[in-house]
């Protein structure tokens, strides 16, 4: 599996994904794009697809939720 094939399959799901969290498509493309720029310098740690789904969903996720506490403190901090 090569990095075009892993955007195509994964790259339209997990925006739709990060999009349900953040209700910014914009940023979800973001997050996205930099996941499978990471998920790219681990591939070889991946035994299986599934494995890597999961990964892919966690650290979406993760980044996700990251952003929005960043966003947080900076609404905080000018408040």
């Amino acid at each position: 599996m090569n990095f075009e094939t892993i955007h195509n399959k994964y790259f339209r799901r997990l925006v739709y994904f990060a999009e349900k969290i953040l209700n910014d498509r914009e940023q979800a493309k973001d997050i996205v794009a930099e996941s499978l720029i990471k998920l790219w310098q681990r591939f070889e740690n991946f035994d299986d697809e599934k494995s890597l789904n999961r990964f892919m969903y966690l650290m979406v996720r993760n980044d996700c939720f990251n952003y929005l506490k960043y966003e947080k403190r900076l609404s905080d901090k000018h408040n």
